[in-house]
Order: structure tokens, then C-alpha cells, then sequence
């Protein structure tokens, strides 16, 4: 899942929504800052909510049937242009992307309101509970939690320009090249979320 499809549901309570992006902000903003699970399960308040929501829909998420299709049809599309490429991974990413930019096309309030949510946390208090839950203090967090807010990034994914431009990002990140061909797969990859979204946002039974 991916920052909207974590969110949706918080967006009234704005530290426990900040908790659902905390491990893609460190993600972004220092990768040697890894959560202890352990200090998170023990932590209280809306922030460490919010983290624990995140962990435990991955956990689900990356193992249903509809992800491992979804992820999997994209994954050998980009393949086909690049059998070099990390098709696997960027087929992954591509499959969460997409799933936020249809929750934003069925729910046109949603981005604006995620935002305005996010506006009202205090990305000190953030990086200090951070600070105790992971293996080494985060750096940047702060100034990376005032960039996410100020750009409105999630924007991008409504255009495949918008959102060629989010995956050479993560491209960059990761320091493996984008799959050739990604731009020409982005239309039919947008149209085979948007088809699937319901089952990819559907919790196994327990």
C-alpha cells in the first residue's frame, strides 16, 4: 500500500494518519533508520497507531492474491521492454501508486483532505517519537515531512507525466534505472488498478 490507501481511514485524526506515512517518510528520507517493531507495538498514542496500521496492512496486502496478479502482469509488461530492469520491484511500486491515484479518481476530496490533515501535526513531535522507535536517530525527517506537505507529490499520480516523473524519483533513490518502455505501459497499468482496486484493498477474512 501506498500513502492514501494506508490514510483513508485516519483522516480525522491527523497523528495517527502522520503514523500511517512515518515508515515511507523514513523510507524516503534515511533508509539506515530502521523501525524496532518491538519499541512500536510497545508505544501509545495516535502516532504509534498509525504505524502499526501501516505494518500490519503490509503484512496483508503484499501477500493477497490480487497483488501478487496485479504486481505480477505489470512486473512482466515492463520486463518485456527491459530484461534488465528490477521489473519485479518497480511493478510493485507501480501497483501502489496506481491504487492511490484510483482512490483519488473515485474520491476527488480525498487528496485535498489528506493534506489539510497532515497540515495540523507538528513534524518535531514526528521525528522524536521516530528517534525512539528506530535503530538510529532519522535524519532529515523533519525538513522531508514540511517537502511532502509543501509539494503535494500525491498530485502526480494523476497523469502518467505526473507520475513517470514519481518513479524516476524512486529510481534515483534506489539507484537502479527505470524498466525502457515504462512511459508507453503507464495507460494500460493505470487501467488494470483502477479495474482491480476493490479487490486489492480487500482484507482477507481472519
Amino acid at each position: 500500500m501506498n500513502y492514501l490507501a494506508h490514510g483513508r481511514d485516519a483522516l480525522e485524526r491527523p497523528y495517527e494518519l502522520a503514523g500511517t506515512a512515518l515508515p515511507d517518510w523514513l523510507a524516503a528520507c534515511d533508509r539506515g533508520a530502521r523501525l524496532r517493531r518491538g519499541a512500536v507495538d510497545a508505544a501509545v498514542g495516535e502516532l504509534a497507531q498509525g504505524v502499526r496500521r501501516h505494518l500490519r496492512e503490509d503484512a496483508w496486502f503484499h501477500g493477497t492474491e490480487a497483488f501478487l496478479e496485479v504486481s505480477g502482469i505489470l512486473a512482466r509488461r515492463l520486463r518485456a521492454g527491459d530484461p534488465d530492469a528490477r521489473a519485479a520491484f518497480f511493478g510493485h511500486v507501480l501497483t501502489e501508486m496506481l491504487l492511490d491515484a484510483a482512490l483519488v479518481a473515485e474520491s476527488p476530496g480525498l487528496l485535498d483532505a489528506y493534506y489539510a490533515a497532515l497540515a495540523e501535526v507538528d513534524p518535531r513531535r514526528i521525528d522524536a517519537a521516530a528517534a525512539s522507535w528506530t535503530t538510529a536517530p532519522p535524519k532529515g525527517l523533519v525538513e522531508f515531512i514540511d517537502l511532502f506537505r509543501r509539494t503535494r507529490f500525491l498530485a502526480g499520480y494523476a497523469t502518467d507525466a505526473g507520475l513517470l516523473a514519481r518513479l524516476e524519483g524512486v529510481a534515483r533513490r534506489v539507484g537502479a534505472p527505470l524498466p525502457r518502455g515504462t512511459a508507453e505501459a503507464l495507460p494500460d497499468a493505470r487501467r488494470l488498478v483502477a479495474e482491480r482496486a476493490k479487490d486489492l484493498l480487500a482484507e482477507p477474512a481472519a
